[in-house]
């Protein structure tokens, strides 16, 4: 780690590396947080970094394990790209142990992520994000705020023609979910684990099809004994 740092900043990046370092951002890859900060999803990065480099060509390496301070993850590491330090950072996620959905492991992943994305920032990859012109231009055009569902229906931003979750302007809607899934997939789910536990064929349809098609009926008598 010594000798790269050392070595950080003696030789530029070959001209054809470059070209795609510094391409320009692409408006439609921008996205806006609820407290409208704009941003690049972090796979973008990774789609330059692999184009730029070729895949196997960089990585993110960590420098410490992941450690958990004031219900953050905190994961510390370096980007490292053609044999060369480029930056170091540390990136963050929440993390609650009492919140099934934000377990421990997503939590890691997501300060990963965010520790790759604030190390290319020593890249010039998307850094029109961080340029307060281009992002008071870009939320002027692409997003808007809306009734967020939740804290007292305080308003918050959205990407324009973008579902997000428990956020919406409809009324009635409240804080349910933009991607809830329709009643009929947990049906034919529920189908599939049952037939999975039972001795029944496997489920190769929906399930009222499969209810009334004769030619996947069971002999019922026969499943009770």
């Amino acid at each position: 780690m010594h000798r790269l740092i050392e070595r950080a900043g003696e030789e530029p990046f070959p001209p054809d590396v470059q070209r795609v370092l510094c391409e320009p951002i692409d408006d439609s890859l921008v996205d806006i947080r609820p407290d409208g900060l704009i941003y690049v999803p972090h796979a973008h990065y990774r789609d330059r970094l692999d184009r730029a480099f070729g895949i196997g060509g960089w990585a993110l390496v960590p420098l410490a394990a992941p450690r958990i301070q004031d219900n953050r993850v905190l994961y510390y590491g370096f980007l490292k790209a053609r044999g060369q330090y480029v930056a170091d950072a540390v990136g963050g996620a929440q993390y609650y142990p009492s919140n099934r959905q934000g377990s421990y492991d997503n939590s890691v992943e997501a300060a990963k992520s965010d520790c790759l994305v604030r190390c290319c920032k020593a890249l010039p990859m998307f850094r029109e994000c961080w340029d307060k012109e281009y992002a008071e231009q870009w939320v002027a055009q692409n997003a808007e705020q809306v009734a967020s569902g939740q804290h007292g229906g305080q308003r918050v931003w959205k990407k324009k023609r973008a579902a997000m979750r428990n956020f919406d302007t409809r009324p009635g809607r409240l804080a349910e979910s933009e991607y809830r899934r329709p009643p009929r997939i947990d049906e034919e789910n529920q189908a599939h684990l049952d037939a999975i536990n039972s001795k029944r064929p496997l489920l190769e349809v929906s399930k009222d099809d499969y209810q009334e098609d004769p030619e996947y009926q069971w002999d019922r008598e026969e499943e009770e004994r």
